[in-house]
């Protein structure tokens, strides 16, 4: 059996931004995992269902229909969001009781997401770039007008909400072309981690250049799970 990857993608968009990934695609060719590729029922994921369906029942519906996948393995169930895609994935995280692991790319907590208890251990993944003002990396009113908090709080959050008794610190770490700042939190509930990766000029992206694969290594470390 195989784990299960949920890929959100990010507003105004839809299923084919993460589906034409070649990291992606690499991934699935060799049966690392299922992806599972949705696209939200509007401009933006709809996360409150007021006016109209949410895109959480989809999600739940979508989860359900895989149980006639005789390959899919529900018990690894992961998510993959970027920017309000990331949102999804985090609410649906806090709502819900499904997922093994999640990854954020510039796309952490809003500020009343900071409220919410988690129902569920886990392991988050991160990513965020430091010039991001999409949704910002310190904090304030994103994009669309909700205020979220910063990429160190919201990894503050994770980490308090799965009782992680051990940080690790390290600066200036290189990646590819890149420099990034991990913050990584160990002995969590269950053996999940929380991993808080800061890239340094970098600002709202999804894809980067060169050597430093993104999807590759978020699912380096969701897999461990």
């Amino acid at each position: 059996m195989l784990p299960v990857v949920f890929f959100f993608h990010g507003a105004y968009g839809d299923y084919r931004l993460f589906l034409e990934d070649d990291e992606a695609k690499g991934l699935i060719a060799k049966s690392d995992f299922i992806g599972v590729f949705l696209s939200s029922n509007g401009d933006l994921w709809q996360l409150e269902g007021s006016s109209v369906e949410s895109d959480i029942a989809f999600f739940q519906a979508v989860l359900s229909d895989l149980r006639e996948v005789d390959l899919a393995d529900l018990f690894r169930v992961f998510a993959i969001g970027f920017s309000n895609g990331g949102v999804m994935a985090t609410t649906v995280a806090q709502e819900l009781s499904y997922f093994s692991g999640i990854a954020t790319i510039n796309g952490h907590l809003r500020e009343t997401q900071l409220q919410r208890a988690l129902s569920q251990s886990l392991t988050v993944i991160q990513i965020t770039g430091a010039l991001d003002t999409t949704i910002p990396a310190d904090g304030g009113v994103g994009f669309d007008g909700e205020r979220y908090a910063s990429a160190e709080v919201s990894a503050e959050y994770w980490s308090t909400q799965l009782s992680c008794n051990e940080e690790k610190s390290s600066l200036d770490i290189p990646w590819g072309d890149y420099v990034v700042n991990d913050r990584v939190f160990f002995e969590c509930q269950s053996d999940h981690r929380v991993v808080s990766r800061t890239i340094e000029d970098v600002g709202h992206v999804r894809r980067l250049e060169g050597d430093a694969q993104l999807i590759t290594f978020i699912w380096s470390m969701l897999r461990k799970q």
